[in-house]
């Protein structure tokens, strides 16, 4: 056990004194070590899923002021943004529940949202999506 104790002290002054080689294996070791526990804990996995539609982009709300507003860029041209719809996690938001505003010429815009209880979409925990049916 003491030999144990001296290596471990040893590794310990040279990590304190910058000695490139002992740090990068030390590295590595922690890596190969981890990487084990990695795909074990990647394994289960399960993507959230996903509104159905010829494209589709996540979109995450800001709070503007009093407005909670989004930015999406997948769509070019203003009649792909006049039949979009906006997804809360898999289902469709009522239309009255946002509104479409261009932000610039080069295809994007800003939405204006409100989630479907009324509560804060920036903190429900909940999914949106802007999506080309």
């Amino acid at each position: 056990m003491p030999d144990f104790q001296q290596r471990l002290q040893r590794l310990r002054r040279d990590v304190e004194a910058g000695r490139v080689g002992t740090i990068i294996a030390l590295c590595l070791s922690l890596y190969v070590l981890a990487l084990p526990v990695m795909f074990w804990a990647g394994s289960g996995i399960v993507l959230a899923p996903m509104p159905p539609g010829r494209k589709v982009e996540q979109i995450f709300p800001q709070k503007d002021s009093r407005w909670i507003v989004a930015t999406a860029h997948i769509f070019t041209t203003p009649e792909e943004w006049s039949r979009i719809v906006v997804y809360e996690d898999t289902s469709p938001l009522s239309s009255g529940r946002y509104e479409i505003k261009p932000f610039n010429t080069n295809g994007w815009a800003s939405l204006v949202l409100r989630a479907s209880d009324d509560t804060d979409p920036t903190t429900n925990g909940r999914r949106y999506y802007v999506v080309l049916p």
